[in-house]
């Protein structure tokens, strides 16, 4: 009878009242799934920005830095002061059949160092055959409708500081220098250790050796294999080494292209009227520019399902269609001012 008693006194939830609580738990559900969903997606898109914007800052200061230092000799005032010896060119030096001059049948004599020619410039619309200016470039590596540069320099700092009268200088091997003393220069190549000699031909004065470098960047269509889709700006780079020749490296992802319009002084005689173009010898020369305006298109490198790119771009002087895909982009600009001008023009 106390059994029965307590079964009847058992109550559970009603149909009603089931379906209610069901219904608050789904609901309550499908808030916390979309805030987090809106928090993941926030915080994707963020990060895709901050890549963005980390490729291209780094990607900027690298250019902007060779364009600043661009046709510094290490105070040698005039490239036509400099001699290239015969350690830089021949024997294990760079031979042009490794040099990315012109070619890859006519390569000119020492196209690495000349001087003369501290920046070379190549707008989009100029490019028929890259490999036919650059033989170390292929098609399949330069992306469309992009410009390519090539810089010439010396490092910032002297690796060496040769007192007059001393016999030897510590160097890297297998490194390409200018060694100079304010007034002419020598390009030279090392050899094996740390020691170079220096010849009876070297001035009785105070030299320095200055590293010297010869860069071409450009824009890949691909990161690491052809067809991954990646763009990613790269150069070429003179080797320092025993068999030297222009290596590839490739610097930062998600960077789309690259356009470079010059402010040349168009008054002449430095009277700073600058007119600002992509064709430089159209007006004048890239040797009368004052600066380097570069724009930089940067893709994400994350897709993003909720985004269609519809956007038309314009950069430098090129018009890019909308790409529709689900990549964000954004343009990045800098201008750079040519501060070596004066002593190469």
């Amino acid at each position: 009878m106390l059994l029965s008693t307590s079964r009847m006194l058992q109550s559970g939830l009603s149909l009603v009242e089931l379906m209610i609580a069901m219904t608050l738990g789904l609901l309550l559900t499908v808030g916390i799934t979309t805030l987090f969903v809106q928090n993941n997606n926030n915080f994707r898109q963020n990060e895709d920005f901050a890549g963005m914007q980390d490729a291209a800052r780094f990607a900027m200061q690298l250019i902007s830095r060779d364009l600043l230092m661009a046709g510094y000799w290490g105070g040698v005032p005039n490239g036509a002061d400099i001699i290239v010896d015969s350690s830089a060119t021949t024997g294990s030096g760079l031979l042009d059949a490794n040099s990315c001059g012109p070619g890859p049948n006519a390569v000119a004599s020492g196209w690495a160092f000349d001087f003369n020619t501290p920046i070379e410039f190549l707008n989009q619309s100029e490019i028929v055959n890259i490999n036919s200016v650059y033989s170390c470039i292929t098609a399949a590596e330069l992306a469309a409708n992009t410009d390519v540069l090539a810089i010439r320099r010396v490092s910032g700092q002297p690796t060496a500081d040769v007192p007059s009268g001393a016999t030897t200088a510590t160097v890297y091997e297998h490194s390409f220098y200018l060694k100079a003393n304010n007034v002419v220069g020598t390009l030279l190549k090392t050899g094996a250790g740390s020691t170079h000699t220096l010849t009876s031909a070297v001035p009785p004065v105070p030299n320095k050796f200055w590293r010297y470098t010869t860069r071409i960047y450009f824009v890949q269509p691909y990161a690491t294999t052809v067809g991954d889709g990646i763009p990613t700006l790269c150069r070429y780079e003179l080797q320092h080494a025993a068999v030297p020749s222009m290596a590839k490296t490739c610097l930062a992802k998600g960077i789309e292209n690259l356009q470079i319009e010059w402010g040349v002084d168009v008054s002449g005689g430095g009277g700073g009227q600058v007119q600002y173009t992509s064709l430089p010898n159209s007006i004048d020369n890239i040797a009368n520019a004052l600066t380097a305006r570069i724009s930089l298109l940067v893709r994400g490198t994350q897709v993003d399902v909720s985004h269609t790119d519809k956007k038309l771009v314009k950069i430098g002087d090129v018009s890019l269609n909308a790409a529709n895909d689900m990549y964000k982009r954004k343009v990045y600009e800098s201008t750079v001012f040519i501060r070596n001008k004066p002593l190469w023009n």
